[in-house]
């Protein structure tokens, strides 16, 4: 008996009403709400990315990977519905019945939680790695497909998100490995948190790229075509440097609910699945935004136009507007982004057997 109150003290913080109920019933709404937009805004980007196919080839990179993003956003969303339900289940029981056998066991080594937590470390590495496949793209054909520029991002990108990749890995197989060191543990955490702050930078810098050059060729368009364009092409450096924004700020929320005391309320929900879930929908809610308002066309023709002004500023370039124009035009049908989510809801704990 005395055993068993000691491991009902010991697991107490676990079975409380906040952890039981309100954790999981907070991260399960925010989830859906947010997975709720995303449904509705993929079939807009697909749709507008589908039906200008032929007109431009950009647009099969973009729905390769927009479908794909939303395919394990998808395995992300319902993987931690089943994992967190079940969890919450397992949590109920223990605090109905003060059997703690079966919660202790499901804490110390669990398959299913293994799995449960393995599926949800690897979707954040690859959705970053299609994000900043789409954003490099992008980024490359405003540059003219510069080879300094395309295979420094490759490599930077590559490193990152391998980086990335492999501390998920292994943060997904210590769930089931209950006595693995504890500074190990918390070397492959440190690990997976710079290199996630290290990727929001890198996402930064790509966006701030792409605008930057669209906004540095758009003063050669208004040396020609005068100042009245200004707004037009401000709106697409806007649509472009705003996806990096956008991954930036729910990263480094994220990082100061995790880690600034203050905010208590951090342990009532996951604020890491909008990270996650951003990843995919930030850069579908840009094609989807640029393709569902009134200046499609206007990009398009922007773009046609800027490429006409620099080769006015630049006579000894390739005077081949139809080409340049239309490489610059794809650039900037779509937008893309990459959060991560860093860490897991449940980790196994030291407990000592009773």
């Amino acid at each position: 008996m005395s055993s068993s109150n000691d491991t009902g003290i010991l697991l107490e913080p676990y079975l409380t009403p906040y952890h039981v109920i309100i954790y999981p019933t907070l991260t399960l709404t925010l989830m859906t709400l947010i997975y709720g937009v995303y449904i509705p805004t993929f079939i807009s980007a697909v749709h507008s990315l589908v039906s200008r196919r032929k007109a431009l080839a950009s647009s099969n990179v973009y729905l390769i990977g927009s479908v794909s993003l939303f395919v394990l956003a998808t395995l992300f969303t319902a993987t931690e519905v089943w994992g967190l339900t079940r969890q919450a289940v397992i949590e109920f029981d223990a605090a109905k019945t003060r059997d703690y056998d079966r919660f202790r066991q499901y804490r110390i080594q669990d398959d299913a939680k293994t799995v449960w937590n393995g599926i949800l470390d690897t979707s954040s590495p690859l959705m970053n790695t299609l994000a900043d496949w789409m954003l490099i793209h992008r980024c490359c054909i405003v540059w003219n497909r510069n080879k300094i520029v395309l295979y420094s991002l490759v490599l930077i990108a590559t490193v990152l998100n391998g980086l990335f990749l492999s501390t998920s890995l292994v943060e997904a197989a210590s769930y089931n490995l209950p006595h693995l060191p504890i500074h190990i543990a918390v070397m492959v955490t440190q690990m997976t948190d710079n290199t996630v702050l290290a990727i929001a930078i890198f996402q930064v810098l790509l966006a701030s790229m792409t605008g930057g050059r669209i906004w540095w060729i758009s003063r050669q368009a208004r040396k020609v075509l005068g100042s009245h364009i200004n707004a037009k092409y401000w709106a697409i450096v806007a649509i472009i440097i705003e996806s990096g924004v956008l991954y930036g700020s729910s990263r480094v929320i994220e990082q100061i609910l995790i880690y600034v005391e203050v905010f208590q309320f951090r342990n009532f929900i996951d604020f890491s699945i909008i990270s996650t879930l951003m990843s995919g929908l930030a850069p579908t809610l840009i094609i989807a935004r640029v393709a569902q308002s009134k200046s499609v066309d206007n990009v398009e023709q922007a773009m046609s136009t800027l490429h006409f002004a620099d080769g006015l500023n630049n006579p000894e370039r390739s005077t081949d507007t139809e080409g340049g124009g239309h490489l610059r035009r794809q650039s900037l049908d779509n937008n893309g982004l990459a959060p991560v989510k860093i860490d897991k809801i449940v980790g196994p704990l030291p407990i000592s057997q009773p």
